[in-house]
């Protein structure tokens, strides 16, 4: 994890649209905007979460690809 950040200059996540949680489990919209060699990108992910019986974060995953990636104007 810590390799896919190195030259990052800046990183901010926005949730870009409703949280949808049934019972164990929420996924949540996001964009990334990450700034890496002066160049700003736009990252659209969906971040889905598992919780435990004490509502606990058990397990994350992030969905993206290469296409989902683009310049930010």
């Amino acid at each position: 994890f810590a390799g896919t950040h190195q030259g990052v200059e800046g990183f901010e996540l926005r949730i870009t649209g409703p949280i949808r949680a049934v019972g164990a489990f929420a996924a949540v919209p996001l964009q990334a905007e990450t700034t890496m060699g002066g160049t700003t990108m736009l990252i659209d992910i969906i971040d889905v979460f598992t919780f435990g019986d004490d509502g606990l974060i058990t397990d994350m995953r992030a969905y993206w690809t290469a296409s989902d990636i683009r310049i930010k104007d």
